[in-house]
This record gives structure tokens, sequence and C-alpha cells, in this order.
């Protein structure tokens, strides 16, 4: 009876998850000295604990509002969607564009158009993304009494990344006309240049490479085998009480991958020097460093490491999401924040410091 009391307590609080937490890429659980409180301060709910180092990160389920705050402003990717990839979150609002133009509510919205539960989950990396993929004129609709809502920074933390995204507008080519109007209850973004899209894309592709009917069928074969797949996923809770495992595995987050994705798409560096802050991060290495590798292993992205013969430390910009772990680890302070980056380096790998010989 007792077993099958935990087997229900555990299918329960599956069902209640709403996010998928990945606690070994928190810097709050890698080193002691991480300061960074994102997710606990920003949750409308305070739901969120994160414990000591090498413990673990505690969701109080029946408190979350799924809003998704937490999801967007983690820059090193510890939440992520439970029920879906970002990336078909993404693919549902970008359907929805029609001649160019995109209408998205929060959920308290009367509105008929694409709703999302809180615009505390849009961040630059979503709004870019739906602009390049064809949305030139995007609106955003939300309550008026934000505040008073169960998610009540949403618009809040929407107005901050519509700060980041008007300080990165002039560094880009597609980006320098861009305006932001807003009035109450309601945000519009619009841009200069007219992407095609997806839809539109699709079609193209479409009549110029024609799928076969094998493919075609395929195809079908791999939707329906996914979807059962997907189907079949239980209910079990992704945090666990334990202490957290660390993998050695470098990744860079969902979001920022879609970043980078989208600035690609925005024409030329108009502006080469661009204020370091929450999408660019730049630093300097003092001659005196050792190359103790200490701040590689707290790297969540890989964005800072040793070259092949380890004789130099590589750094890449457009890896890095800004999360300071490396300042933090490297406990000679050989590393030093820049105050501005150079975005005419961004994608490249440079090499930052070389042993004395």
């Amino acid at each position: 009876m007792f077993n099958q009391l935990s087997l229900a307590d555990k299918l329960f609080k599956g069902v209640l998850q709403t996010v998928n937490v990945y606690a070994d890429r928190c810097s709050r659980i890698r080193h002691k000295l991480s300061a960074c409180a994102l997710c606990e301060s920003n949750c409308p709910a305070g739901a969120i604990k994160v414990g000591e180092v090498g413990s673990n990160i505690k969701i109080d389920w029946q408190r979350c509002t799924r809003c998704g705050i937490c999801i967007n402003l983690c820059p090193v990717g510890v939440f992520g969607l439970r029920e879906t990839t970002y990336r078909t979150l993404l693919k549902n609002l970008t359907d929805n564009i029609a001649d160019n133009k995109l209408h998205i509510a929060c959920h308290n919205s009367q509105l008929e158009c694409p709703k999302i539960e809180c615009m505390g989950i849009l961040g630059v990396a979503d709004i870019l993304h739906l602009y390049t993929n064809g949305a030139q004129k995007l609106t955003l609709s939300y309550a008026s009494d934000c505040e008073t809502c169960q998610n009540r920074y949403g618009v809040a933390l929407l107005n901050d990344e519509l700060t980041e995204l008007e300080n990165i507008a002039p560094h880009f080519e597609l980006l320098a006309g861009m305006q932001i109007t807003h009035a109450t209850g309601e945000t519009t973004i619009k841009f200069t240049e007219k992407f095609p899209s997806e839809a539109q894309t699709k079609q193209q592709n479409k009549d110029v490479l024609p799928v076969s009917r094998r493919r075609l069928f395929a195809q079908a074969y791999k939707d329906a085998a996914t979807a059962v797949v997907k189907g079949a996923t239980p209910f079990v809770p992704q945090v666990s009480e334990g202490r957290t495992v660390f993998s050695t595995q470098k990744e860079v987050p969902i979001k920022r991958q879609i970043f980078l994705e989208a600035l690609a798409k925005c024409g030329q560096v108009i502006k080469r020097e661009i204020k370091t802050g929450a999408y660019f991060y730049s630093q300097t290495i003092a001659d005196t460093c050792t190359l103790c590798k200490v701040c590689t292993r707290f790297c969540t992205t890989g964005a800072l490491h040793l070259n092949d013969d380890e004789t130099a430390l590589v750094f890449n910009a457009s890896k890095c999401v800004s999360c300071g772990m490396c300042v933090t680890a490297c406990y000679h302070h050989f590393i030093k924040t820049s105050k501005t980056t150079d975005l005419g380096t961004f994608w490249l790998k440079l090499e930052t410091k070389r042993k004395p010989h």
C-alpha cells in the first residue's frame, strides 16, 4: 500500500511539473562564490529554491504558475520547457505570421490571437527569431494591470529585454531602423527589413525541390515515430532530492543558439563596439595567468577553453552567455570583465594568453 502511495505521489508531482531542471548547469550549484539569484528573485510565486554547492534545485510545483520567466532569465539554460521544446514553441508562433505581422497576447487577454502564459518568457532571442522568420511588425498585448497578475513581473521583464534590444539595434544593419512603441496594455515592435515567413520559405523550397513520394512517406513515418515516443514519456520529476551529478559536456543553451541564428541574419555590423551586458561579453586576462584550467572547467558552454596544445586560452564571445563564472572561478583574479565587446571579432575564436617561454 505504501509503495502504491509513493508511486502515486511521484506521478502527481510529475503532472504538476511544468519545466525541466538541469541543476548541473547552475552557477550557484557549481561554485560557492556565485552570486546569481535571477531565478529565485524573479520567480513571481517564490517557488524556486537553489541549494548549496553540489546539492540541488527545489521547486514547489503547487506554487509554480507556469509563467516561464525562469526559462527566459537563466543565462546558462538551467530551466527548459517540460511539455515541448523551445523551438516548437517558436514554430507555433511563426506559423501564425500573416502579411509579415504577428499578434501575441498573454493568457489574461480576451483577444483572438496566439497566446503565451506570460510576456516574461519572451526575450531578445525570441523577438529576433520571429522577426527573421517574417514578423516585420510584432504586437504584444497584455493586461494593463499586470502587477496584480499572478505572474506580476512579466511586463517589467519584457521591458528590460526591449531595452537590451534597443541597445543592440544600432549596431546591426537590418535592426538599425527598429521602432518600439508603447500603449496601455500593448507594445508594438516594427522593423524595416521584410523577411519571408516560415510558410513562404517552405513553399519556395517546395517549388524548387519537389518532395518524392518515398521521401514523403519516410518523413511521415519519422513524425509518427517521434509522436509515439513523446506520447510515451512518463511524468517523472526532473529534480531529485540528492546531490547533483556534474557533467563535463559543454553545451550552448537553446536560447543562445536561437539568438545567434537570428543575429547572423541581421546584416553587417555597422558599430563595432557594444557595451558589455547580458548578450555580449568580453574579458581581459592578465599576463601572469598560469593556465591552470580552473576557469575553463566552470565554463558551461565551452566559450573559454585551452587550445589543442594547451599553450593558450581561447575565447569565443558568441558562445559566452555572460554568466561571469570564469571571473568568479579565477581565484588569482587574473580575469577581468571588459566594459565593451568588439562585434568585429564576436564570431571568432581568439587566443587570449600564451605561456611565457
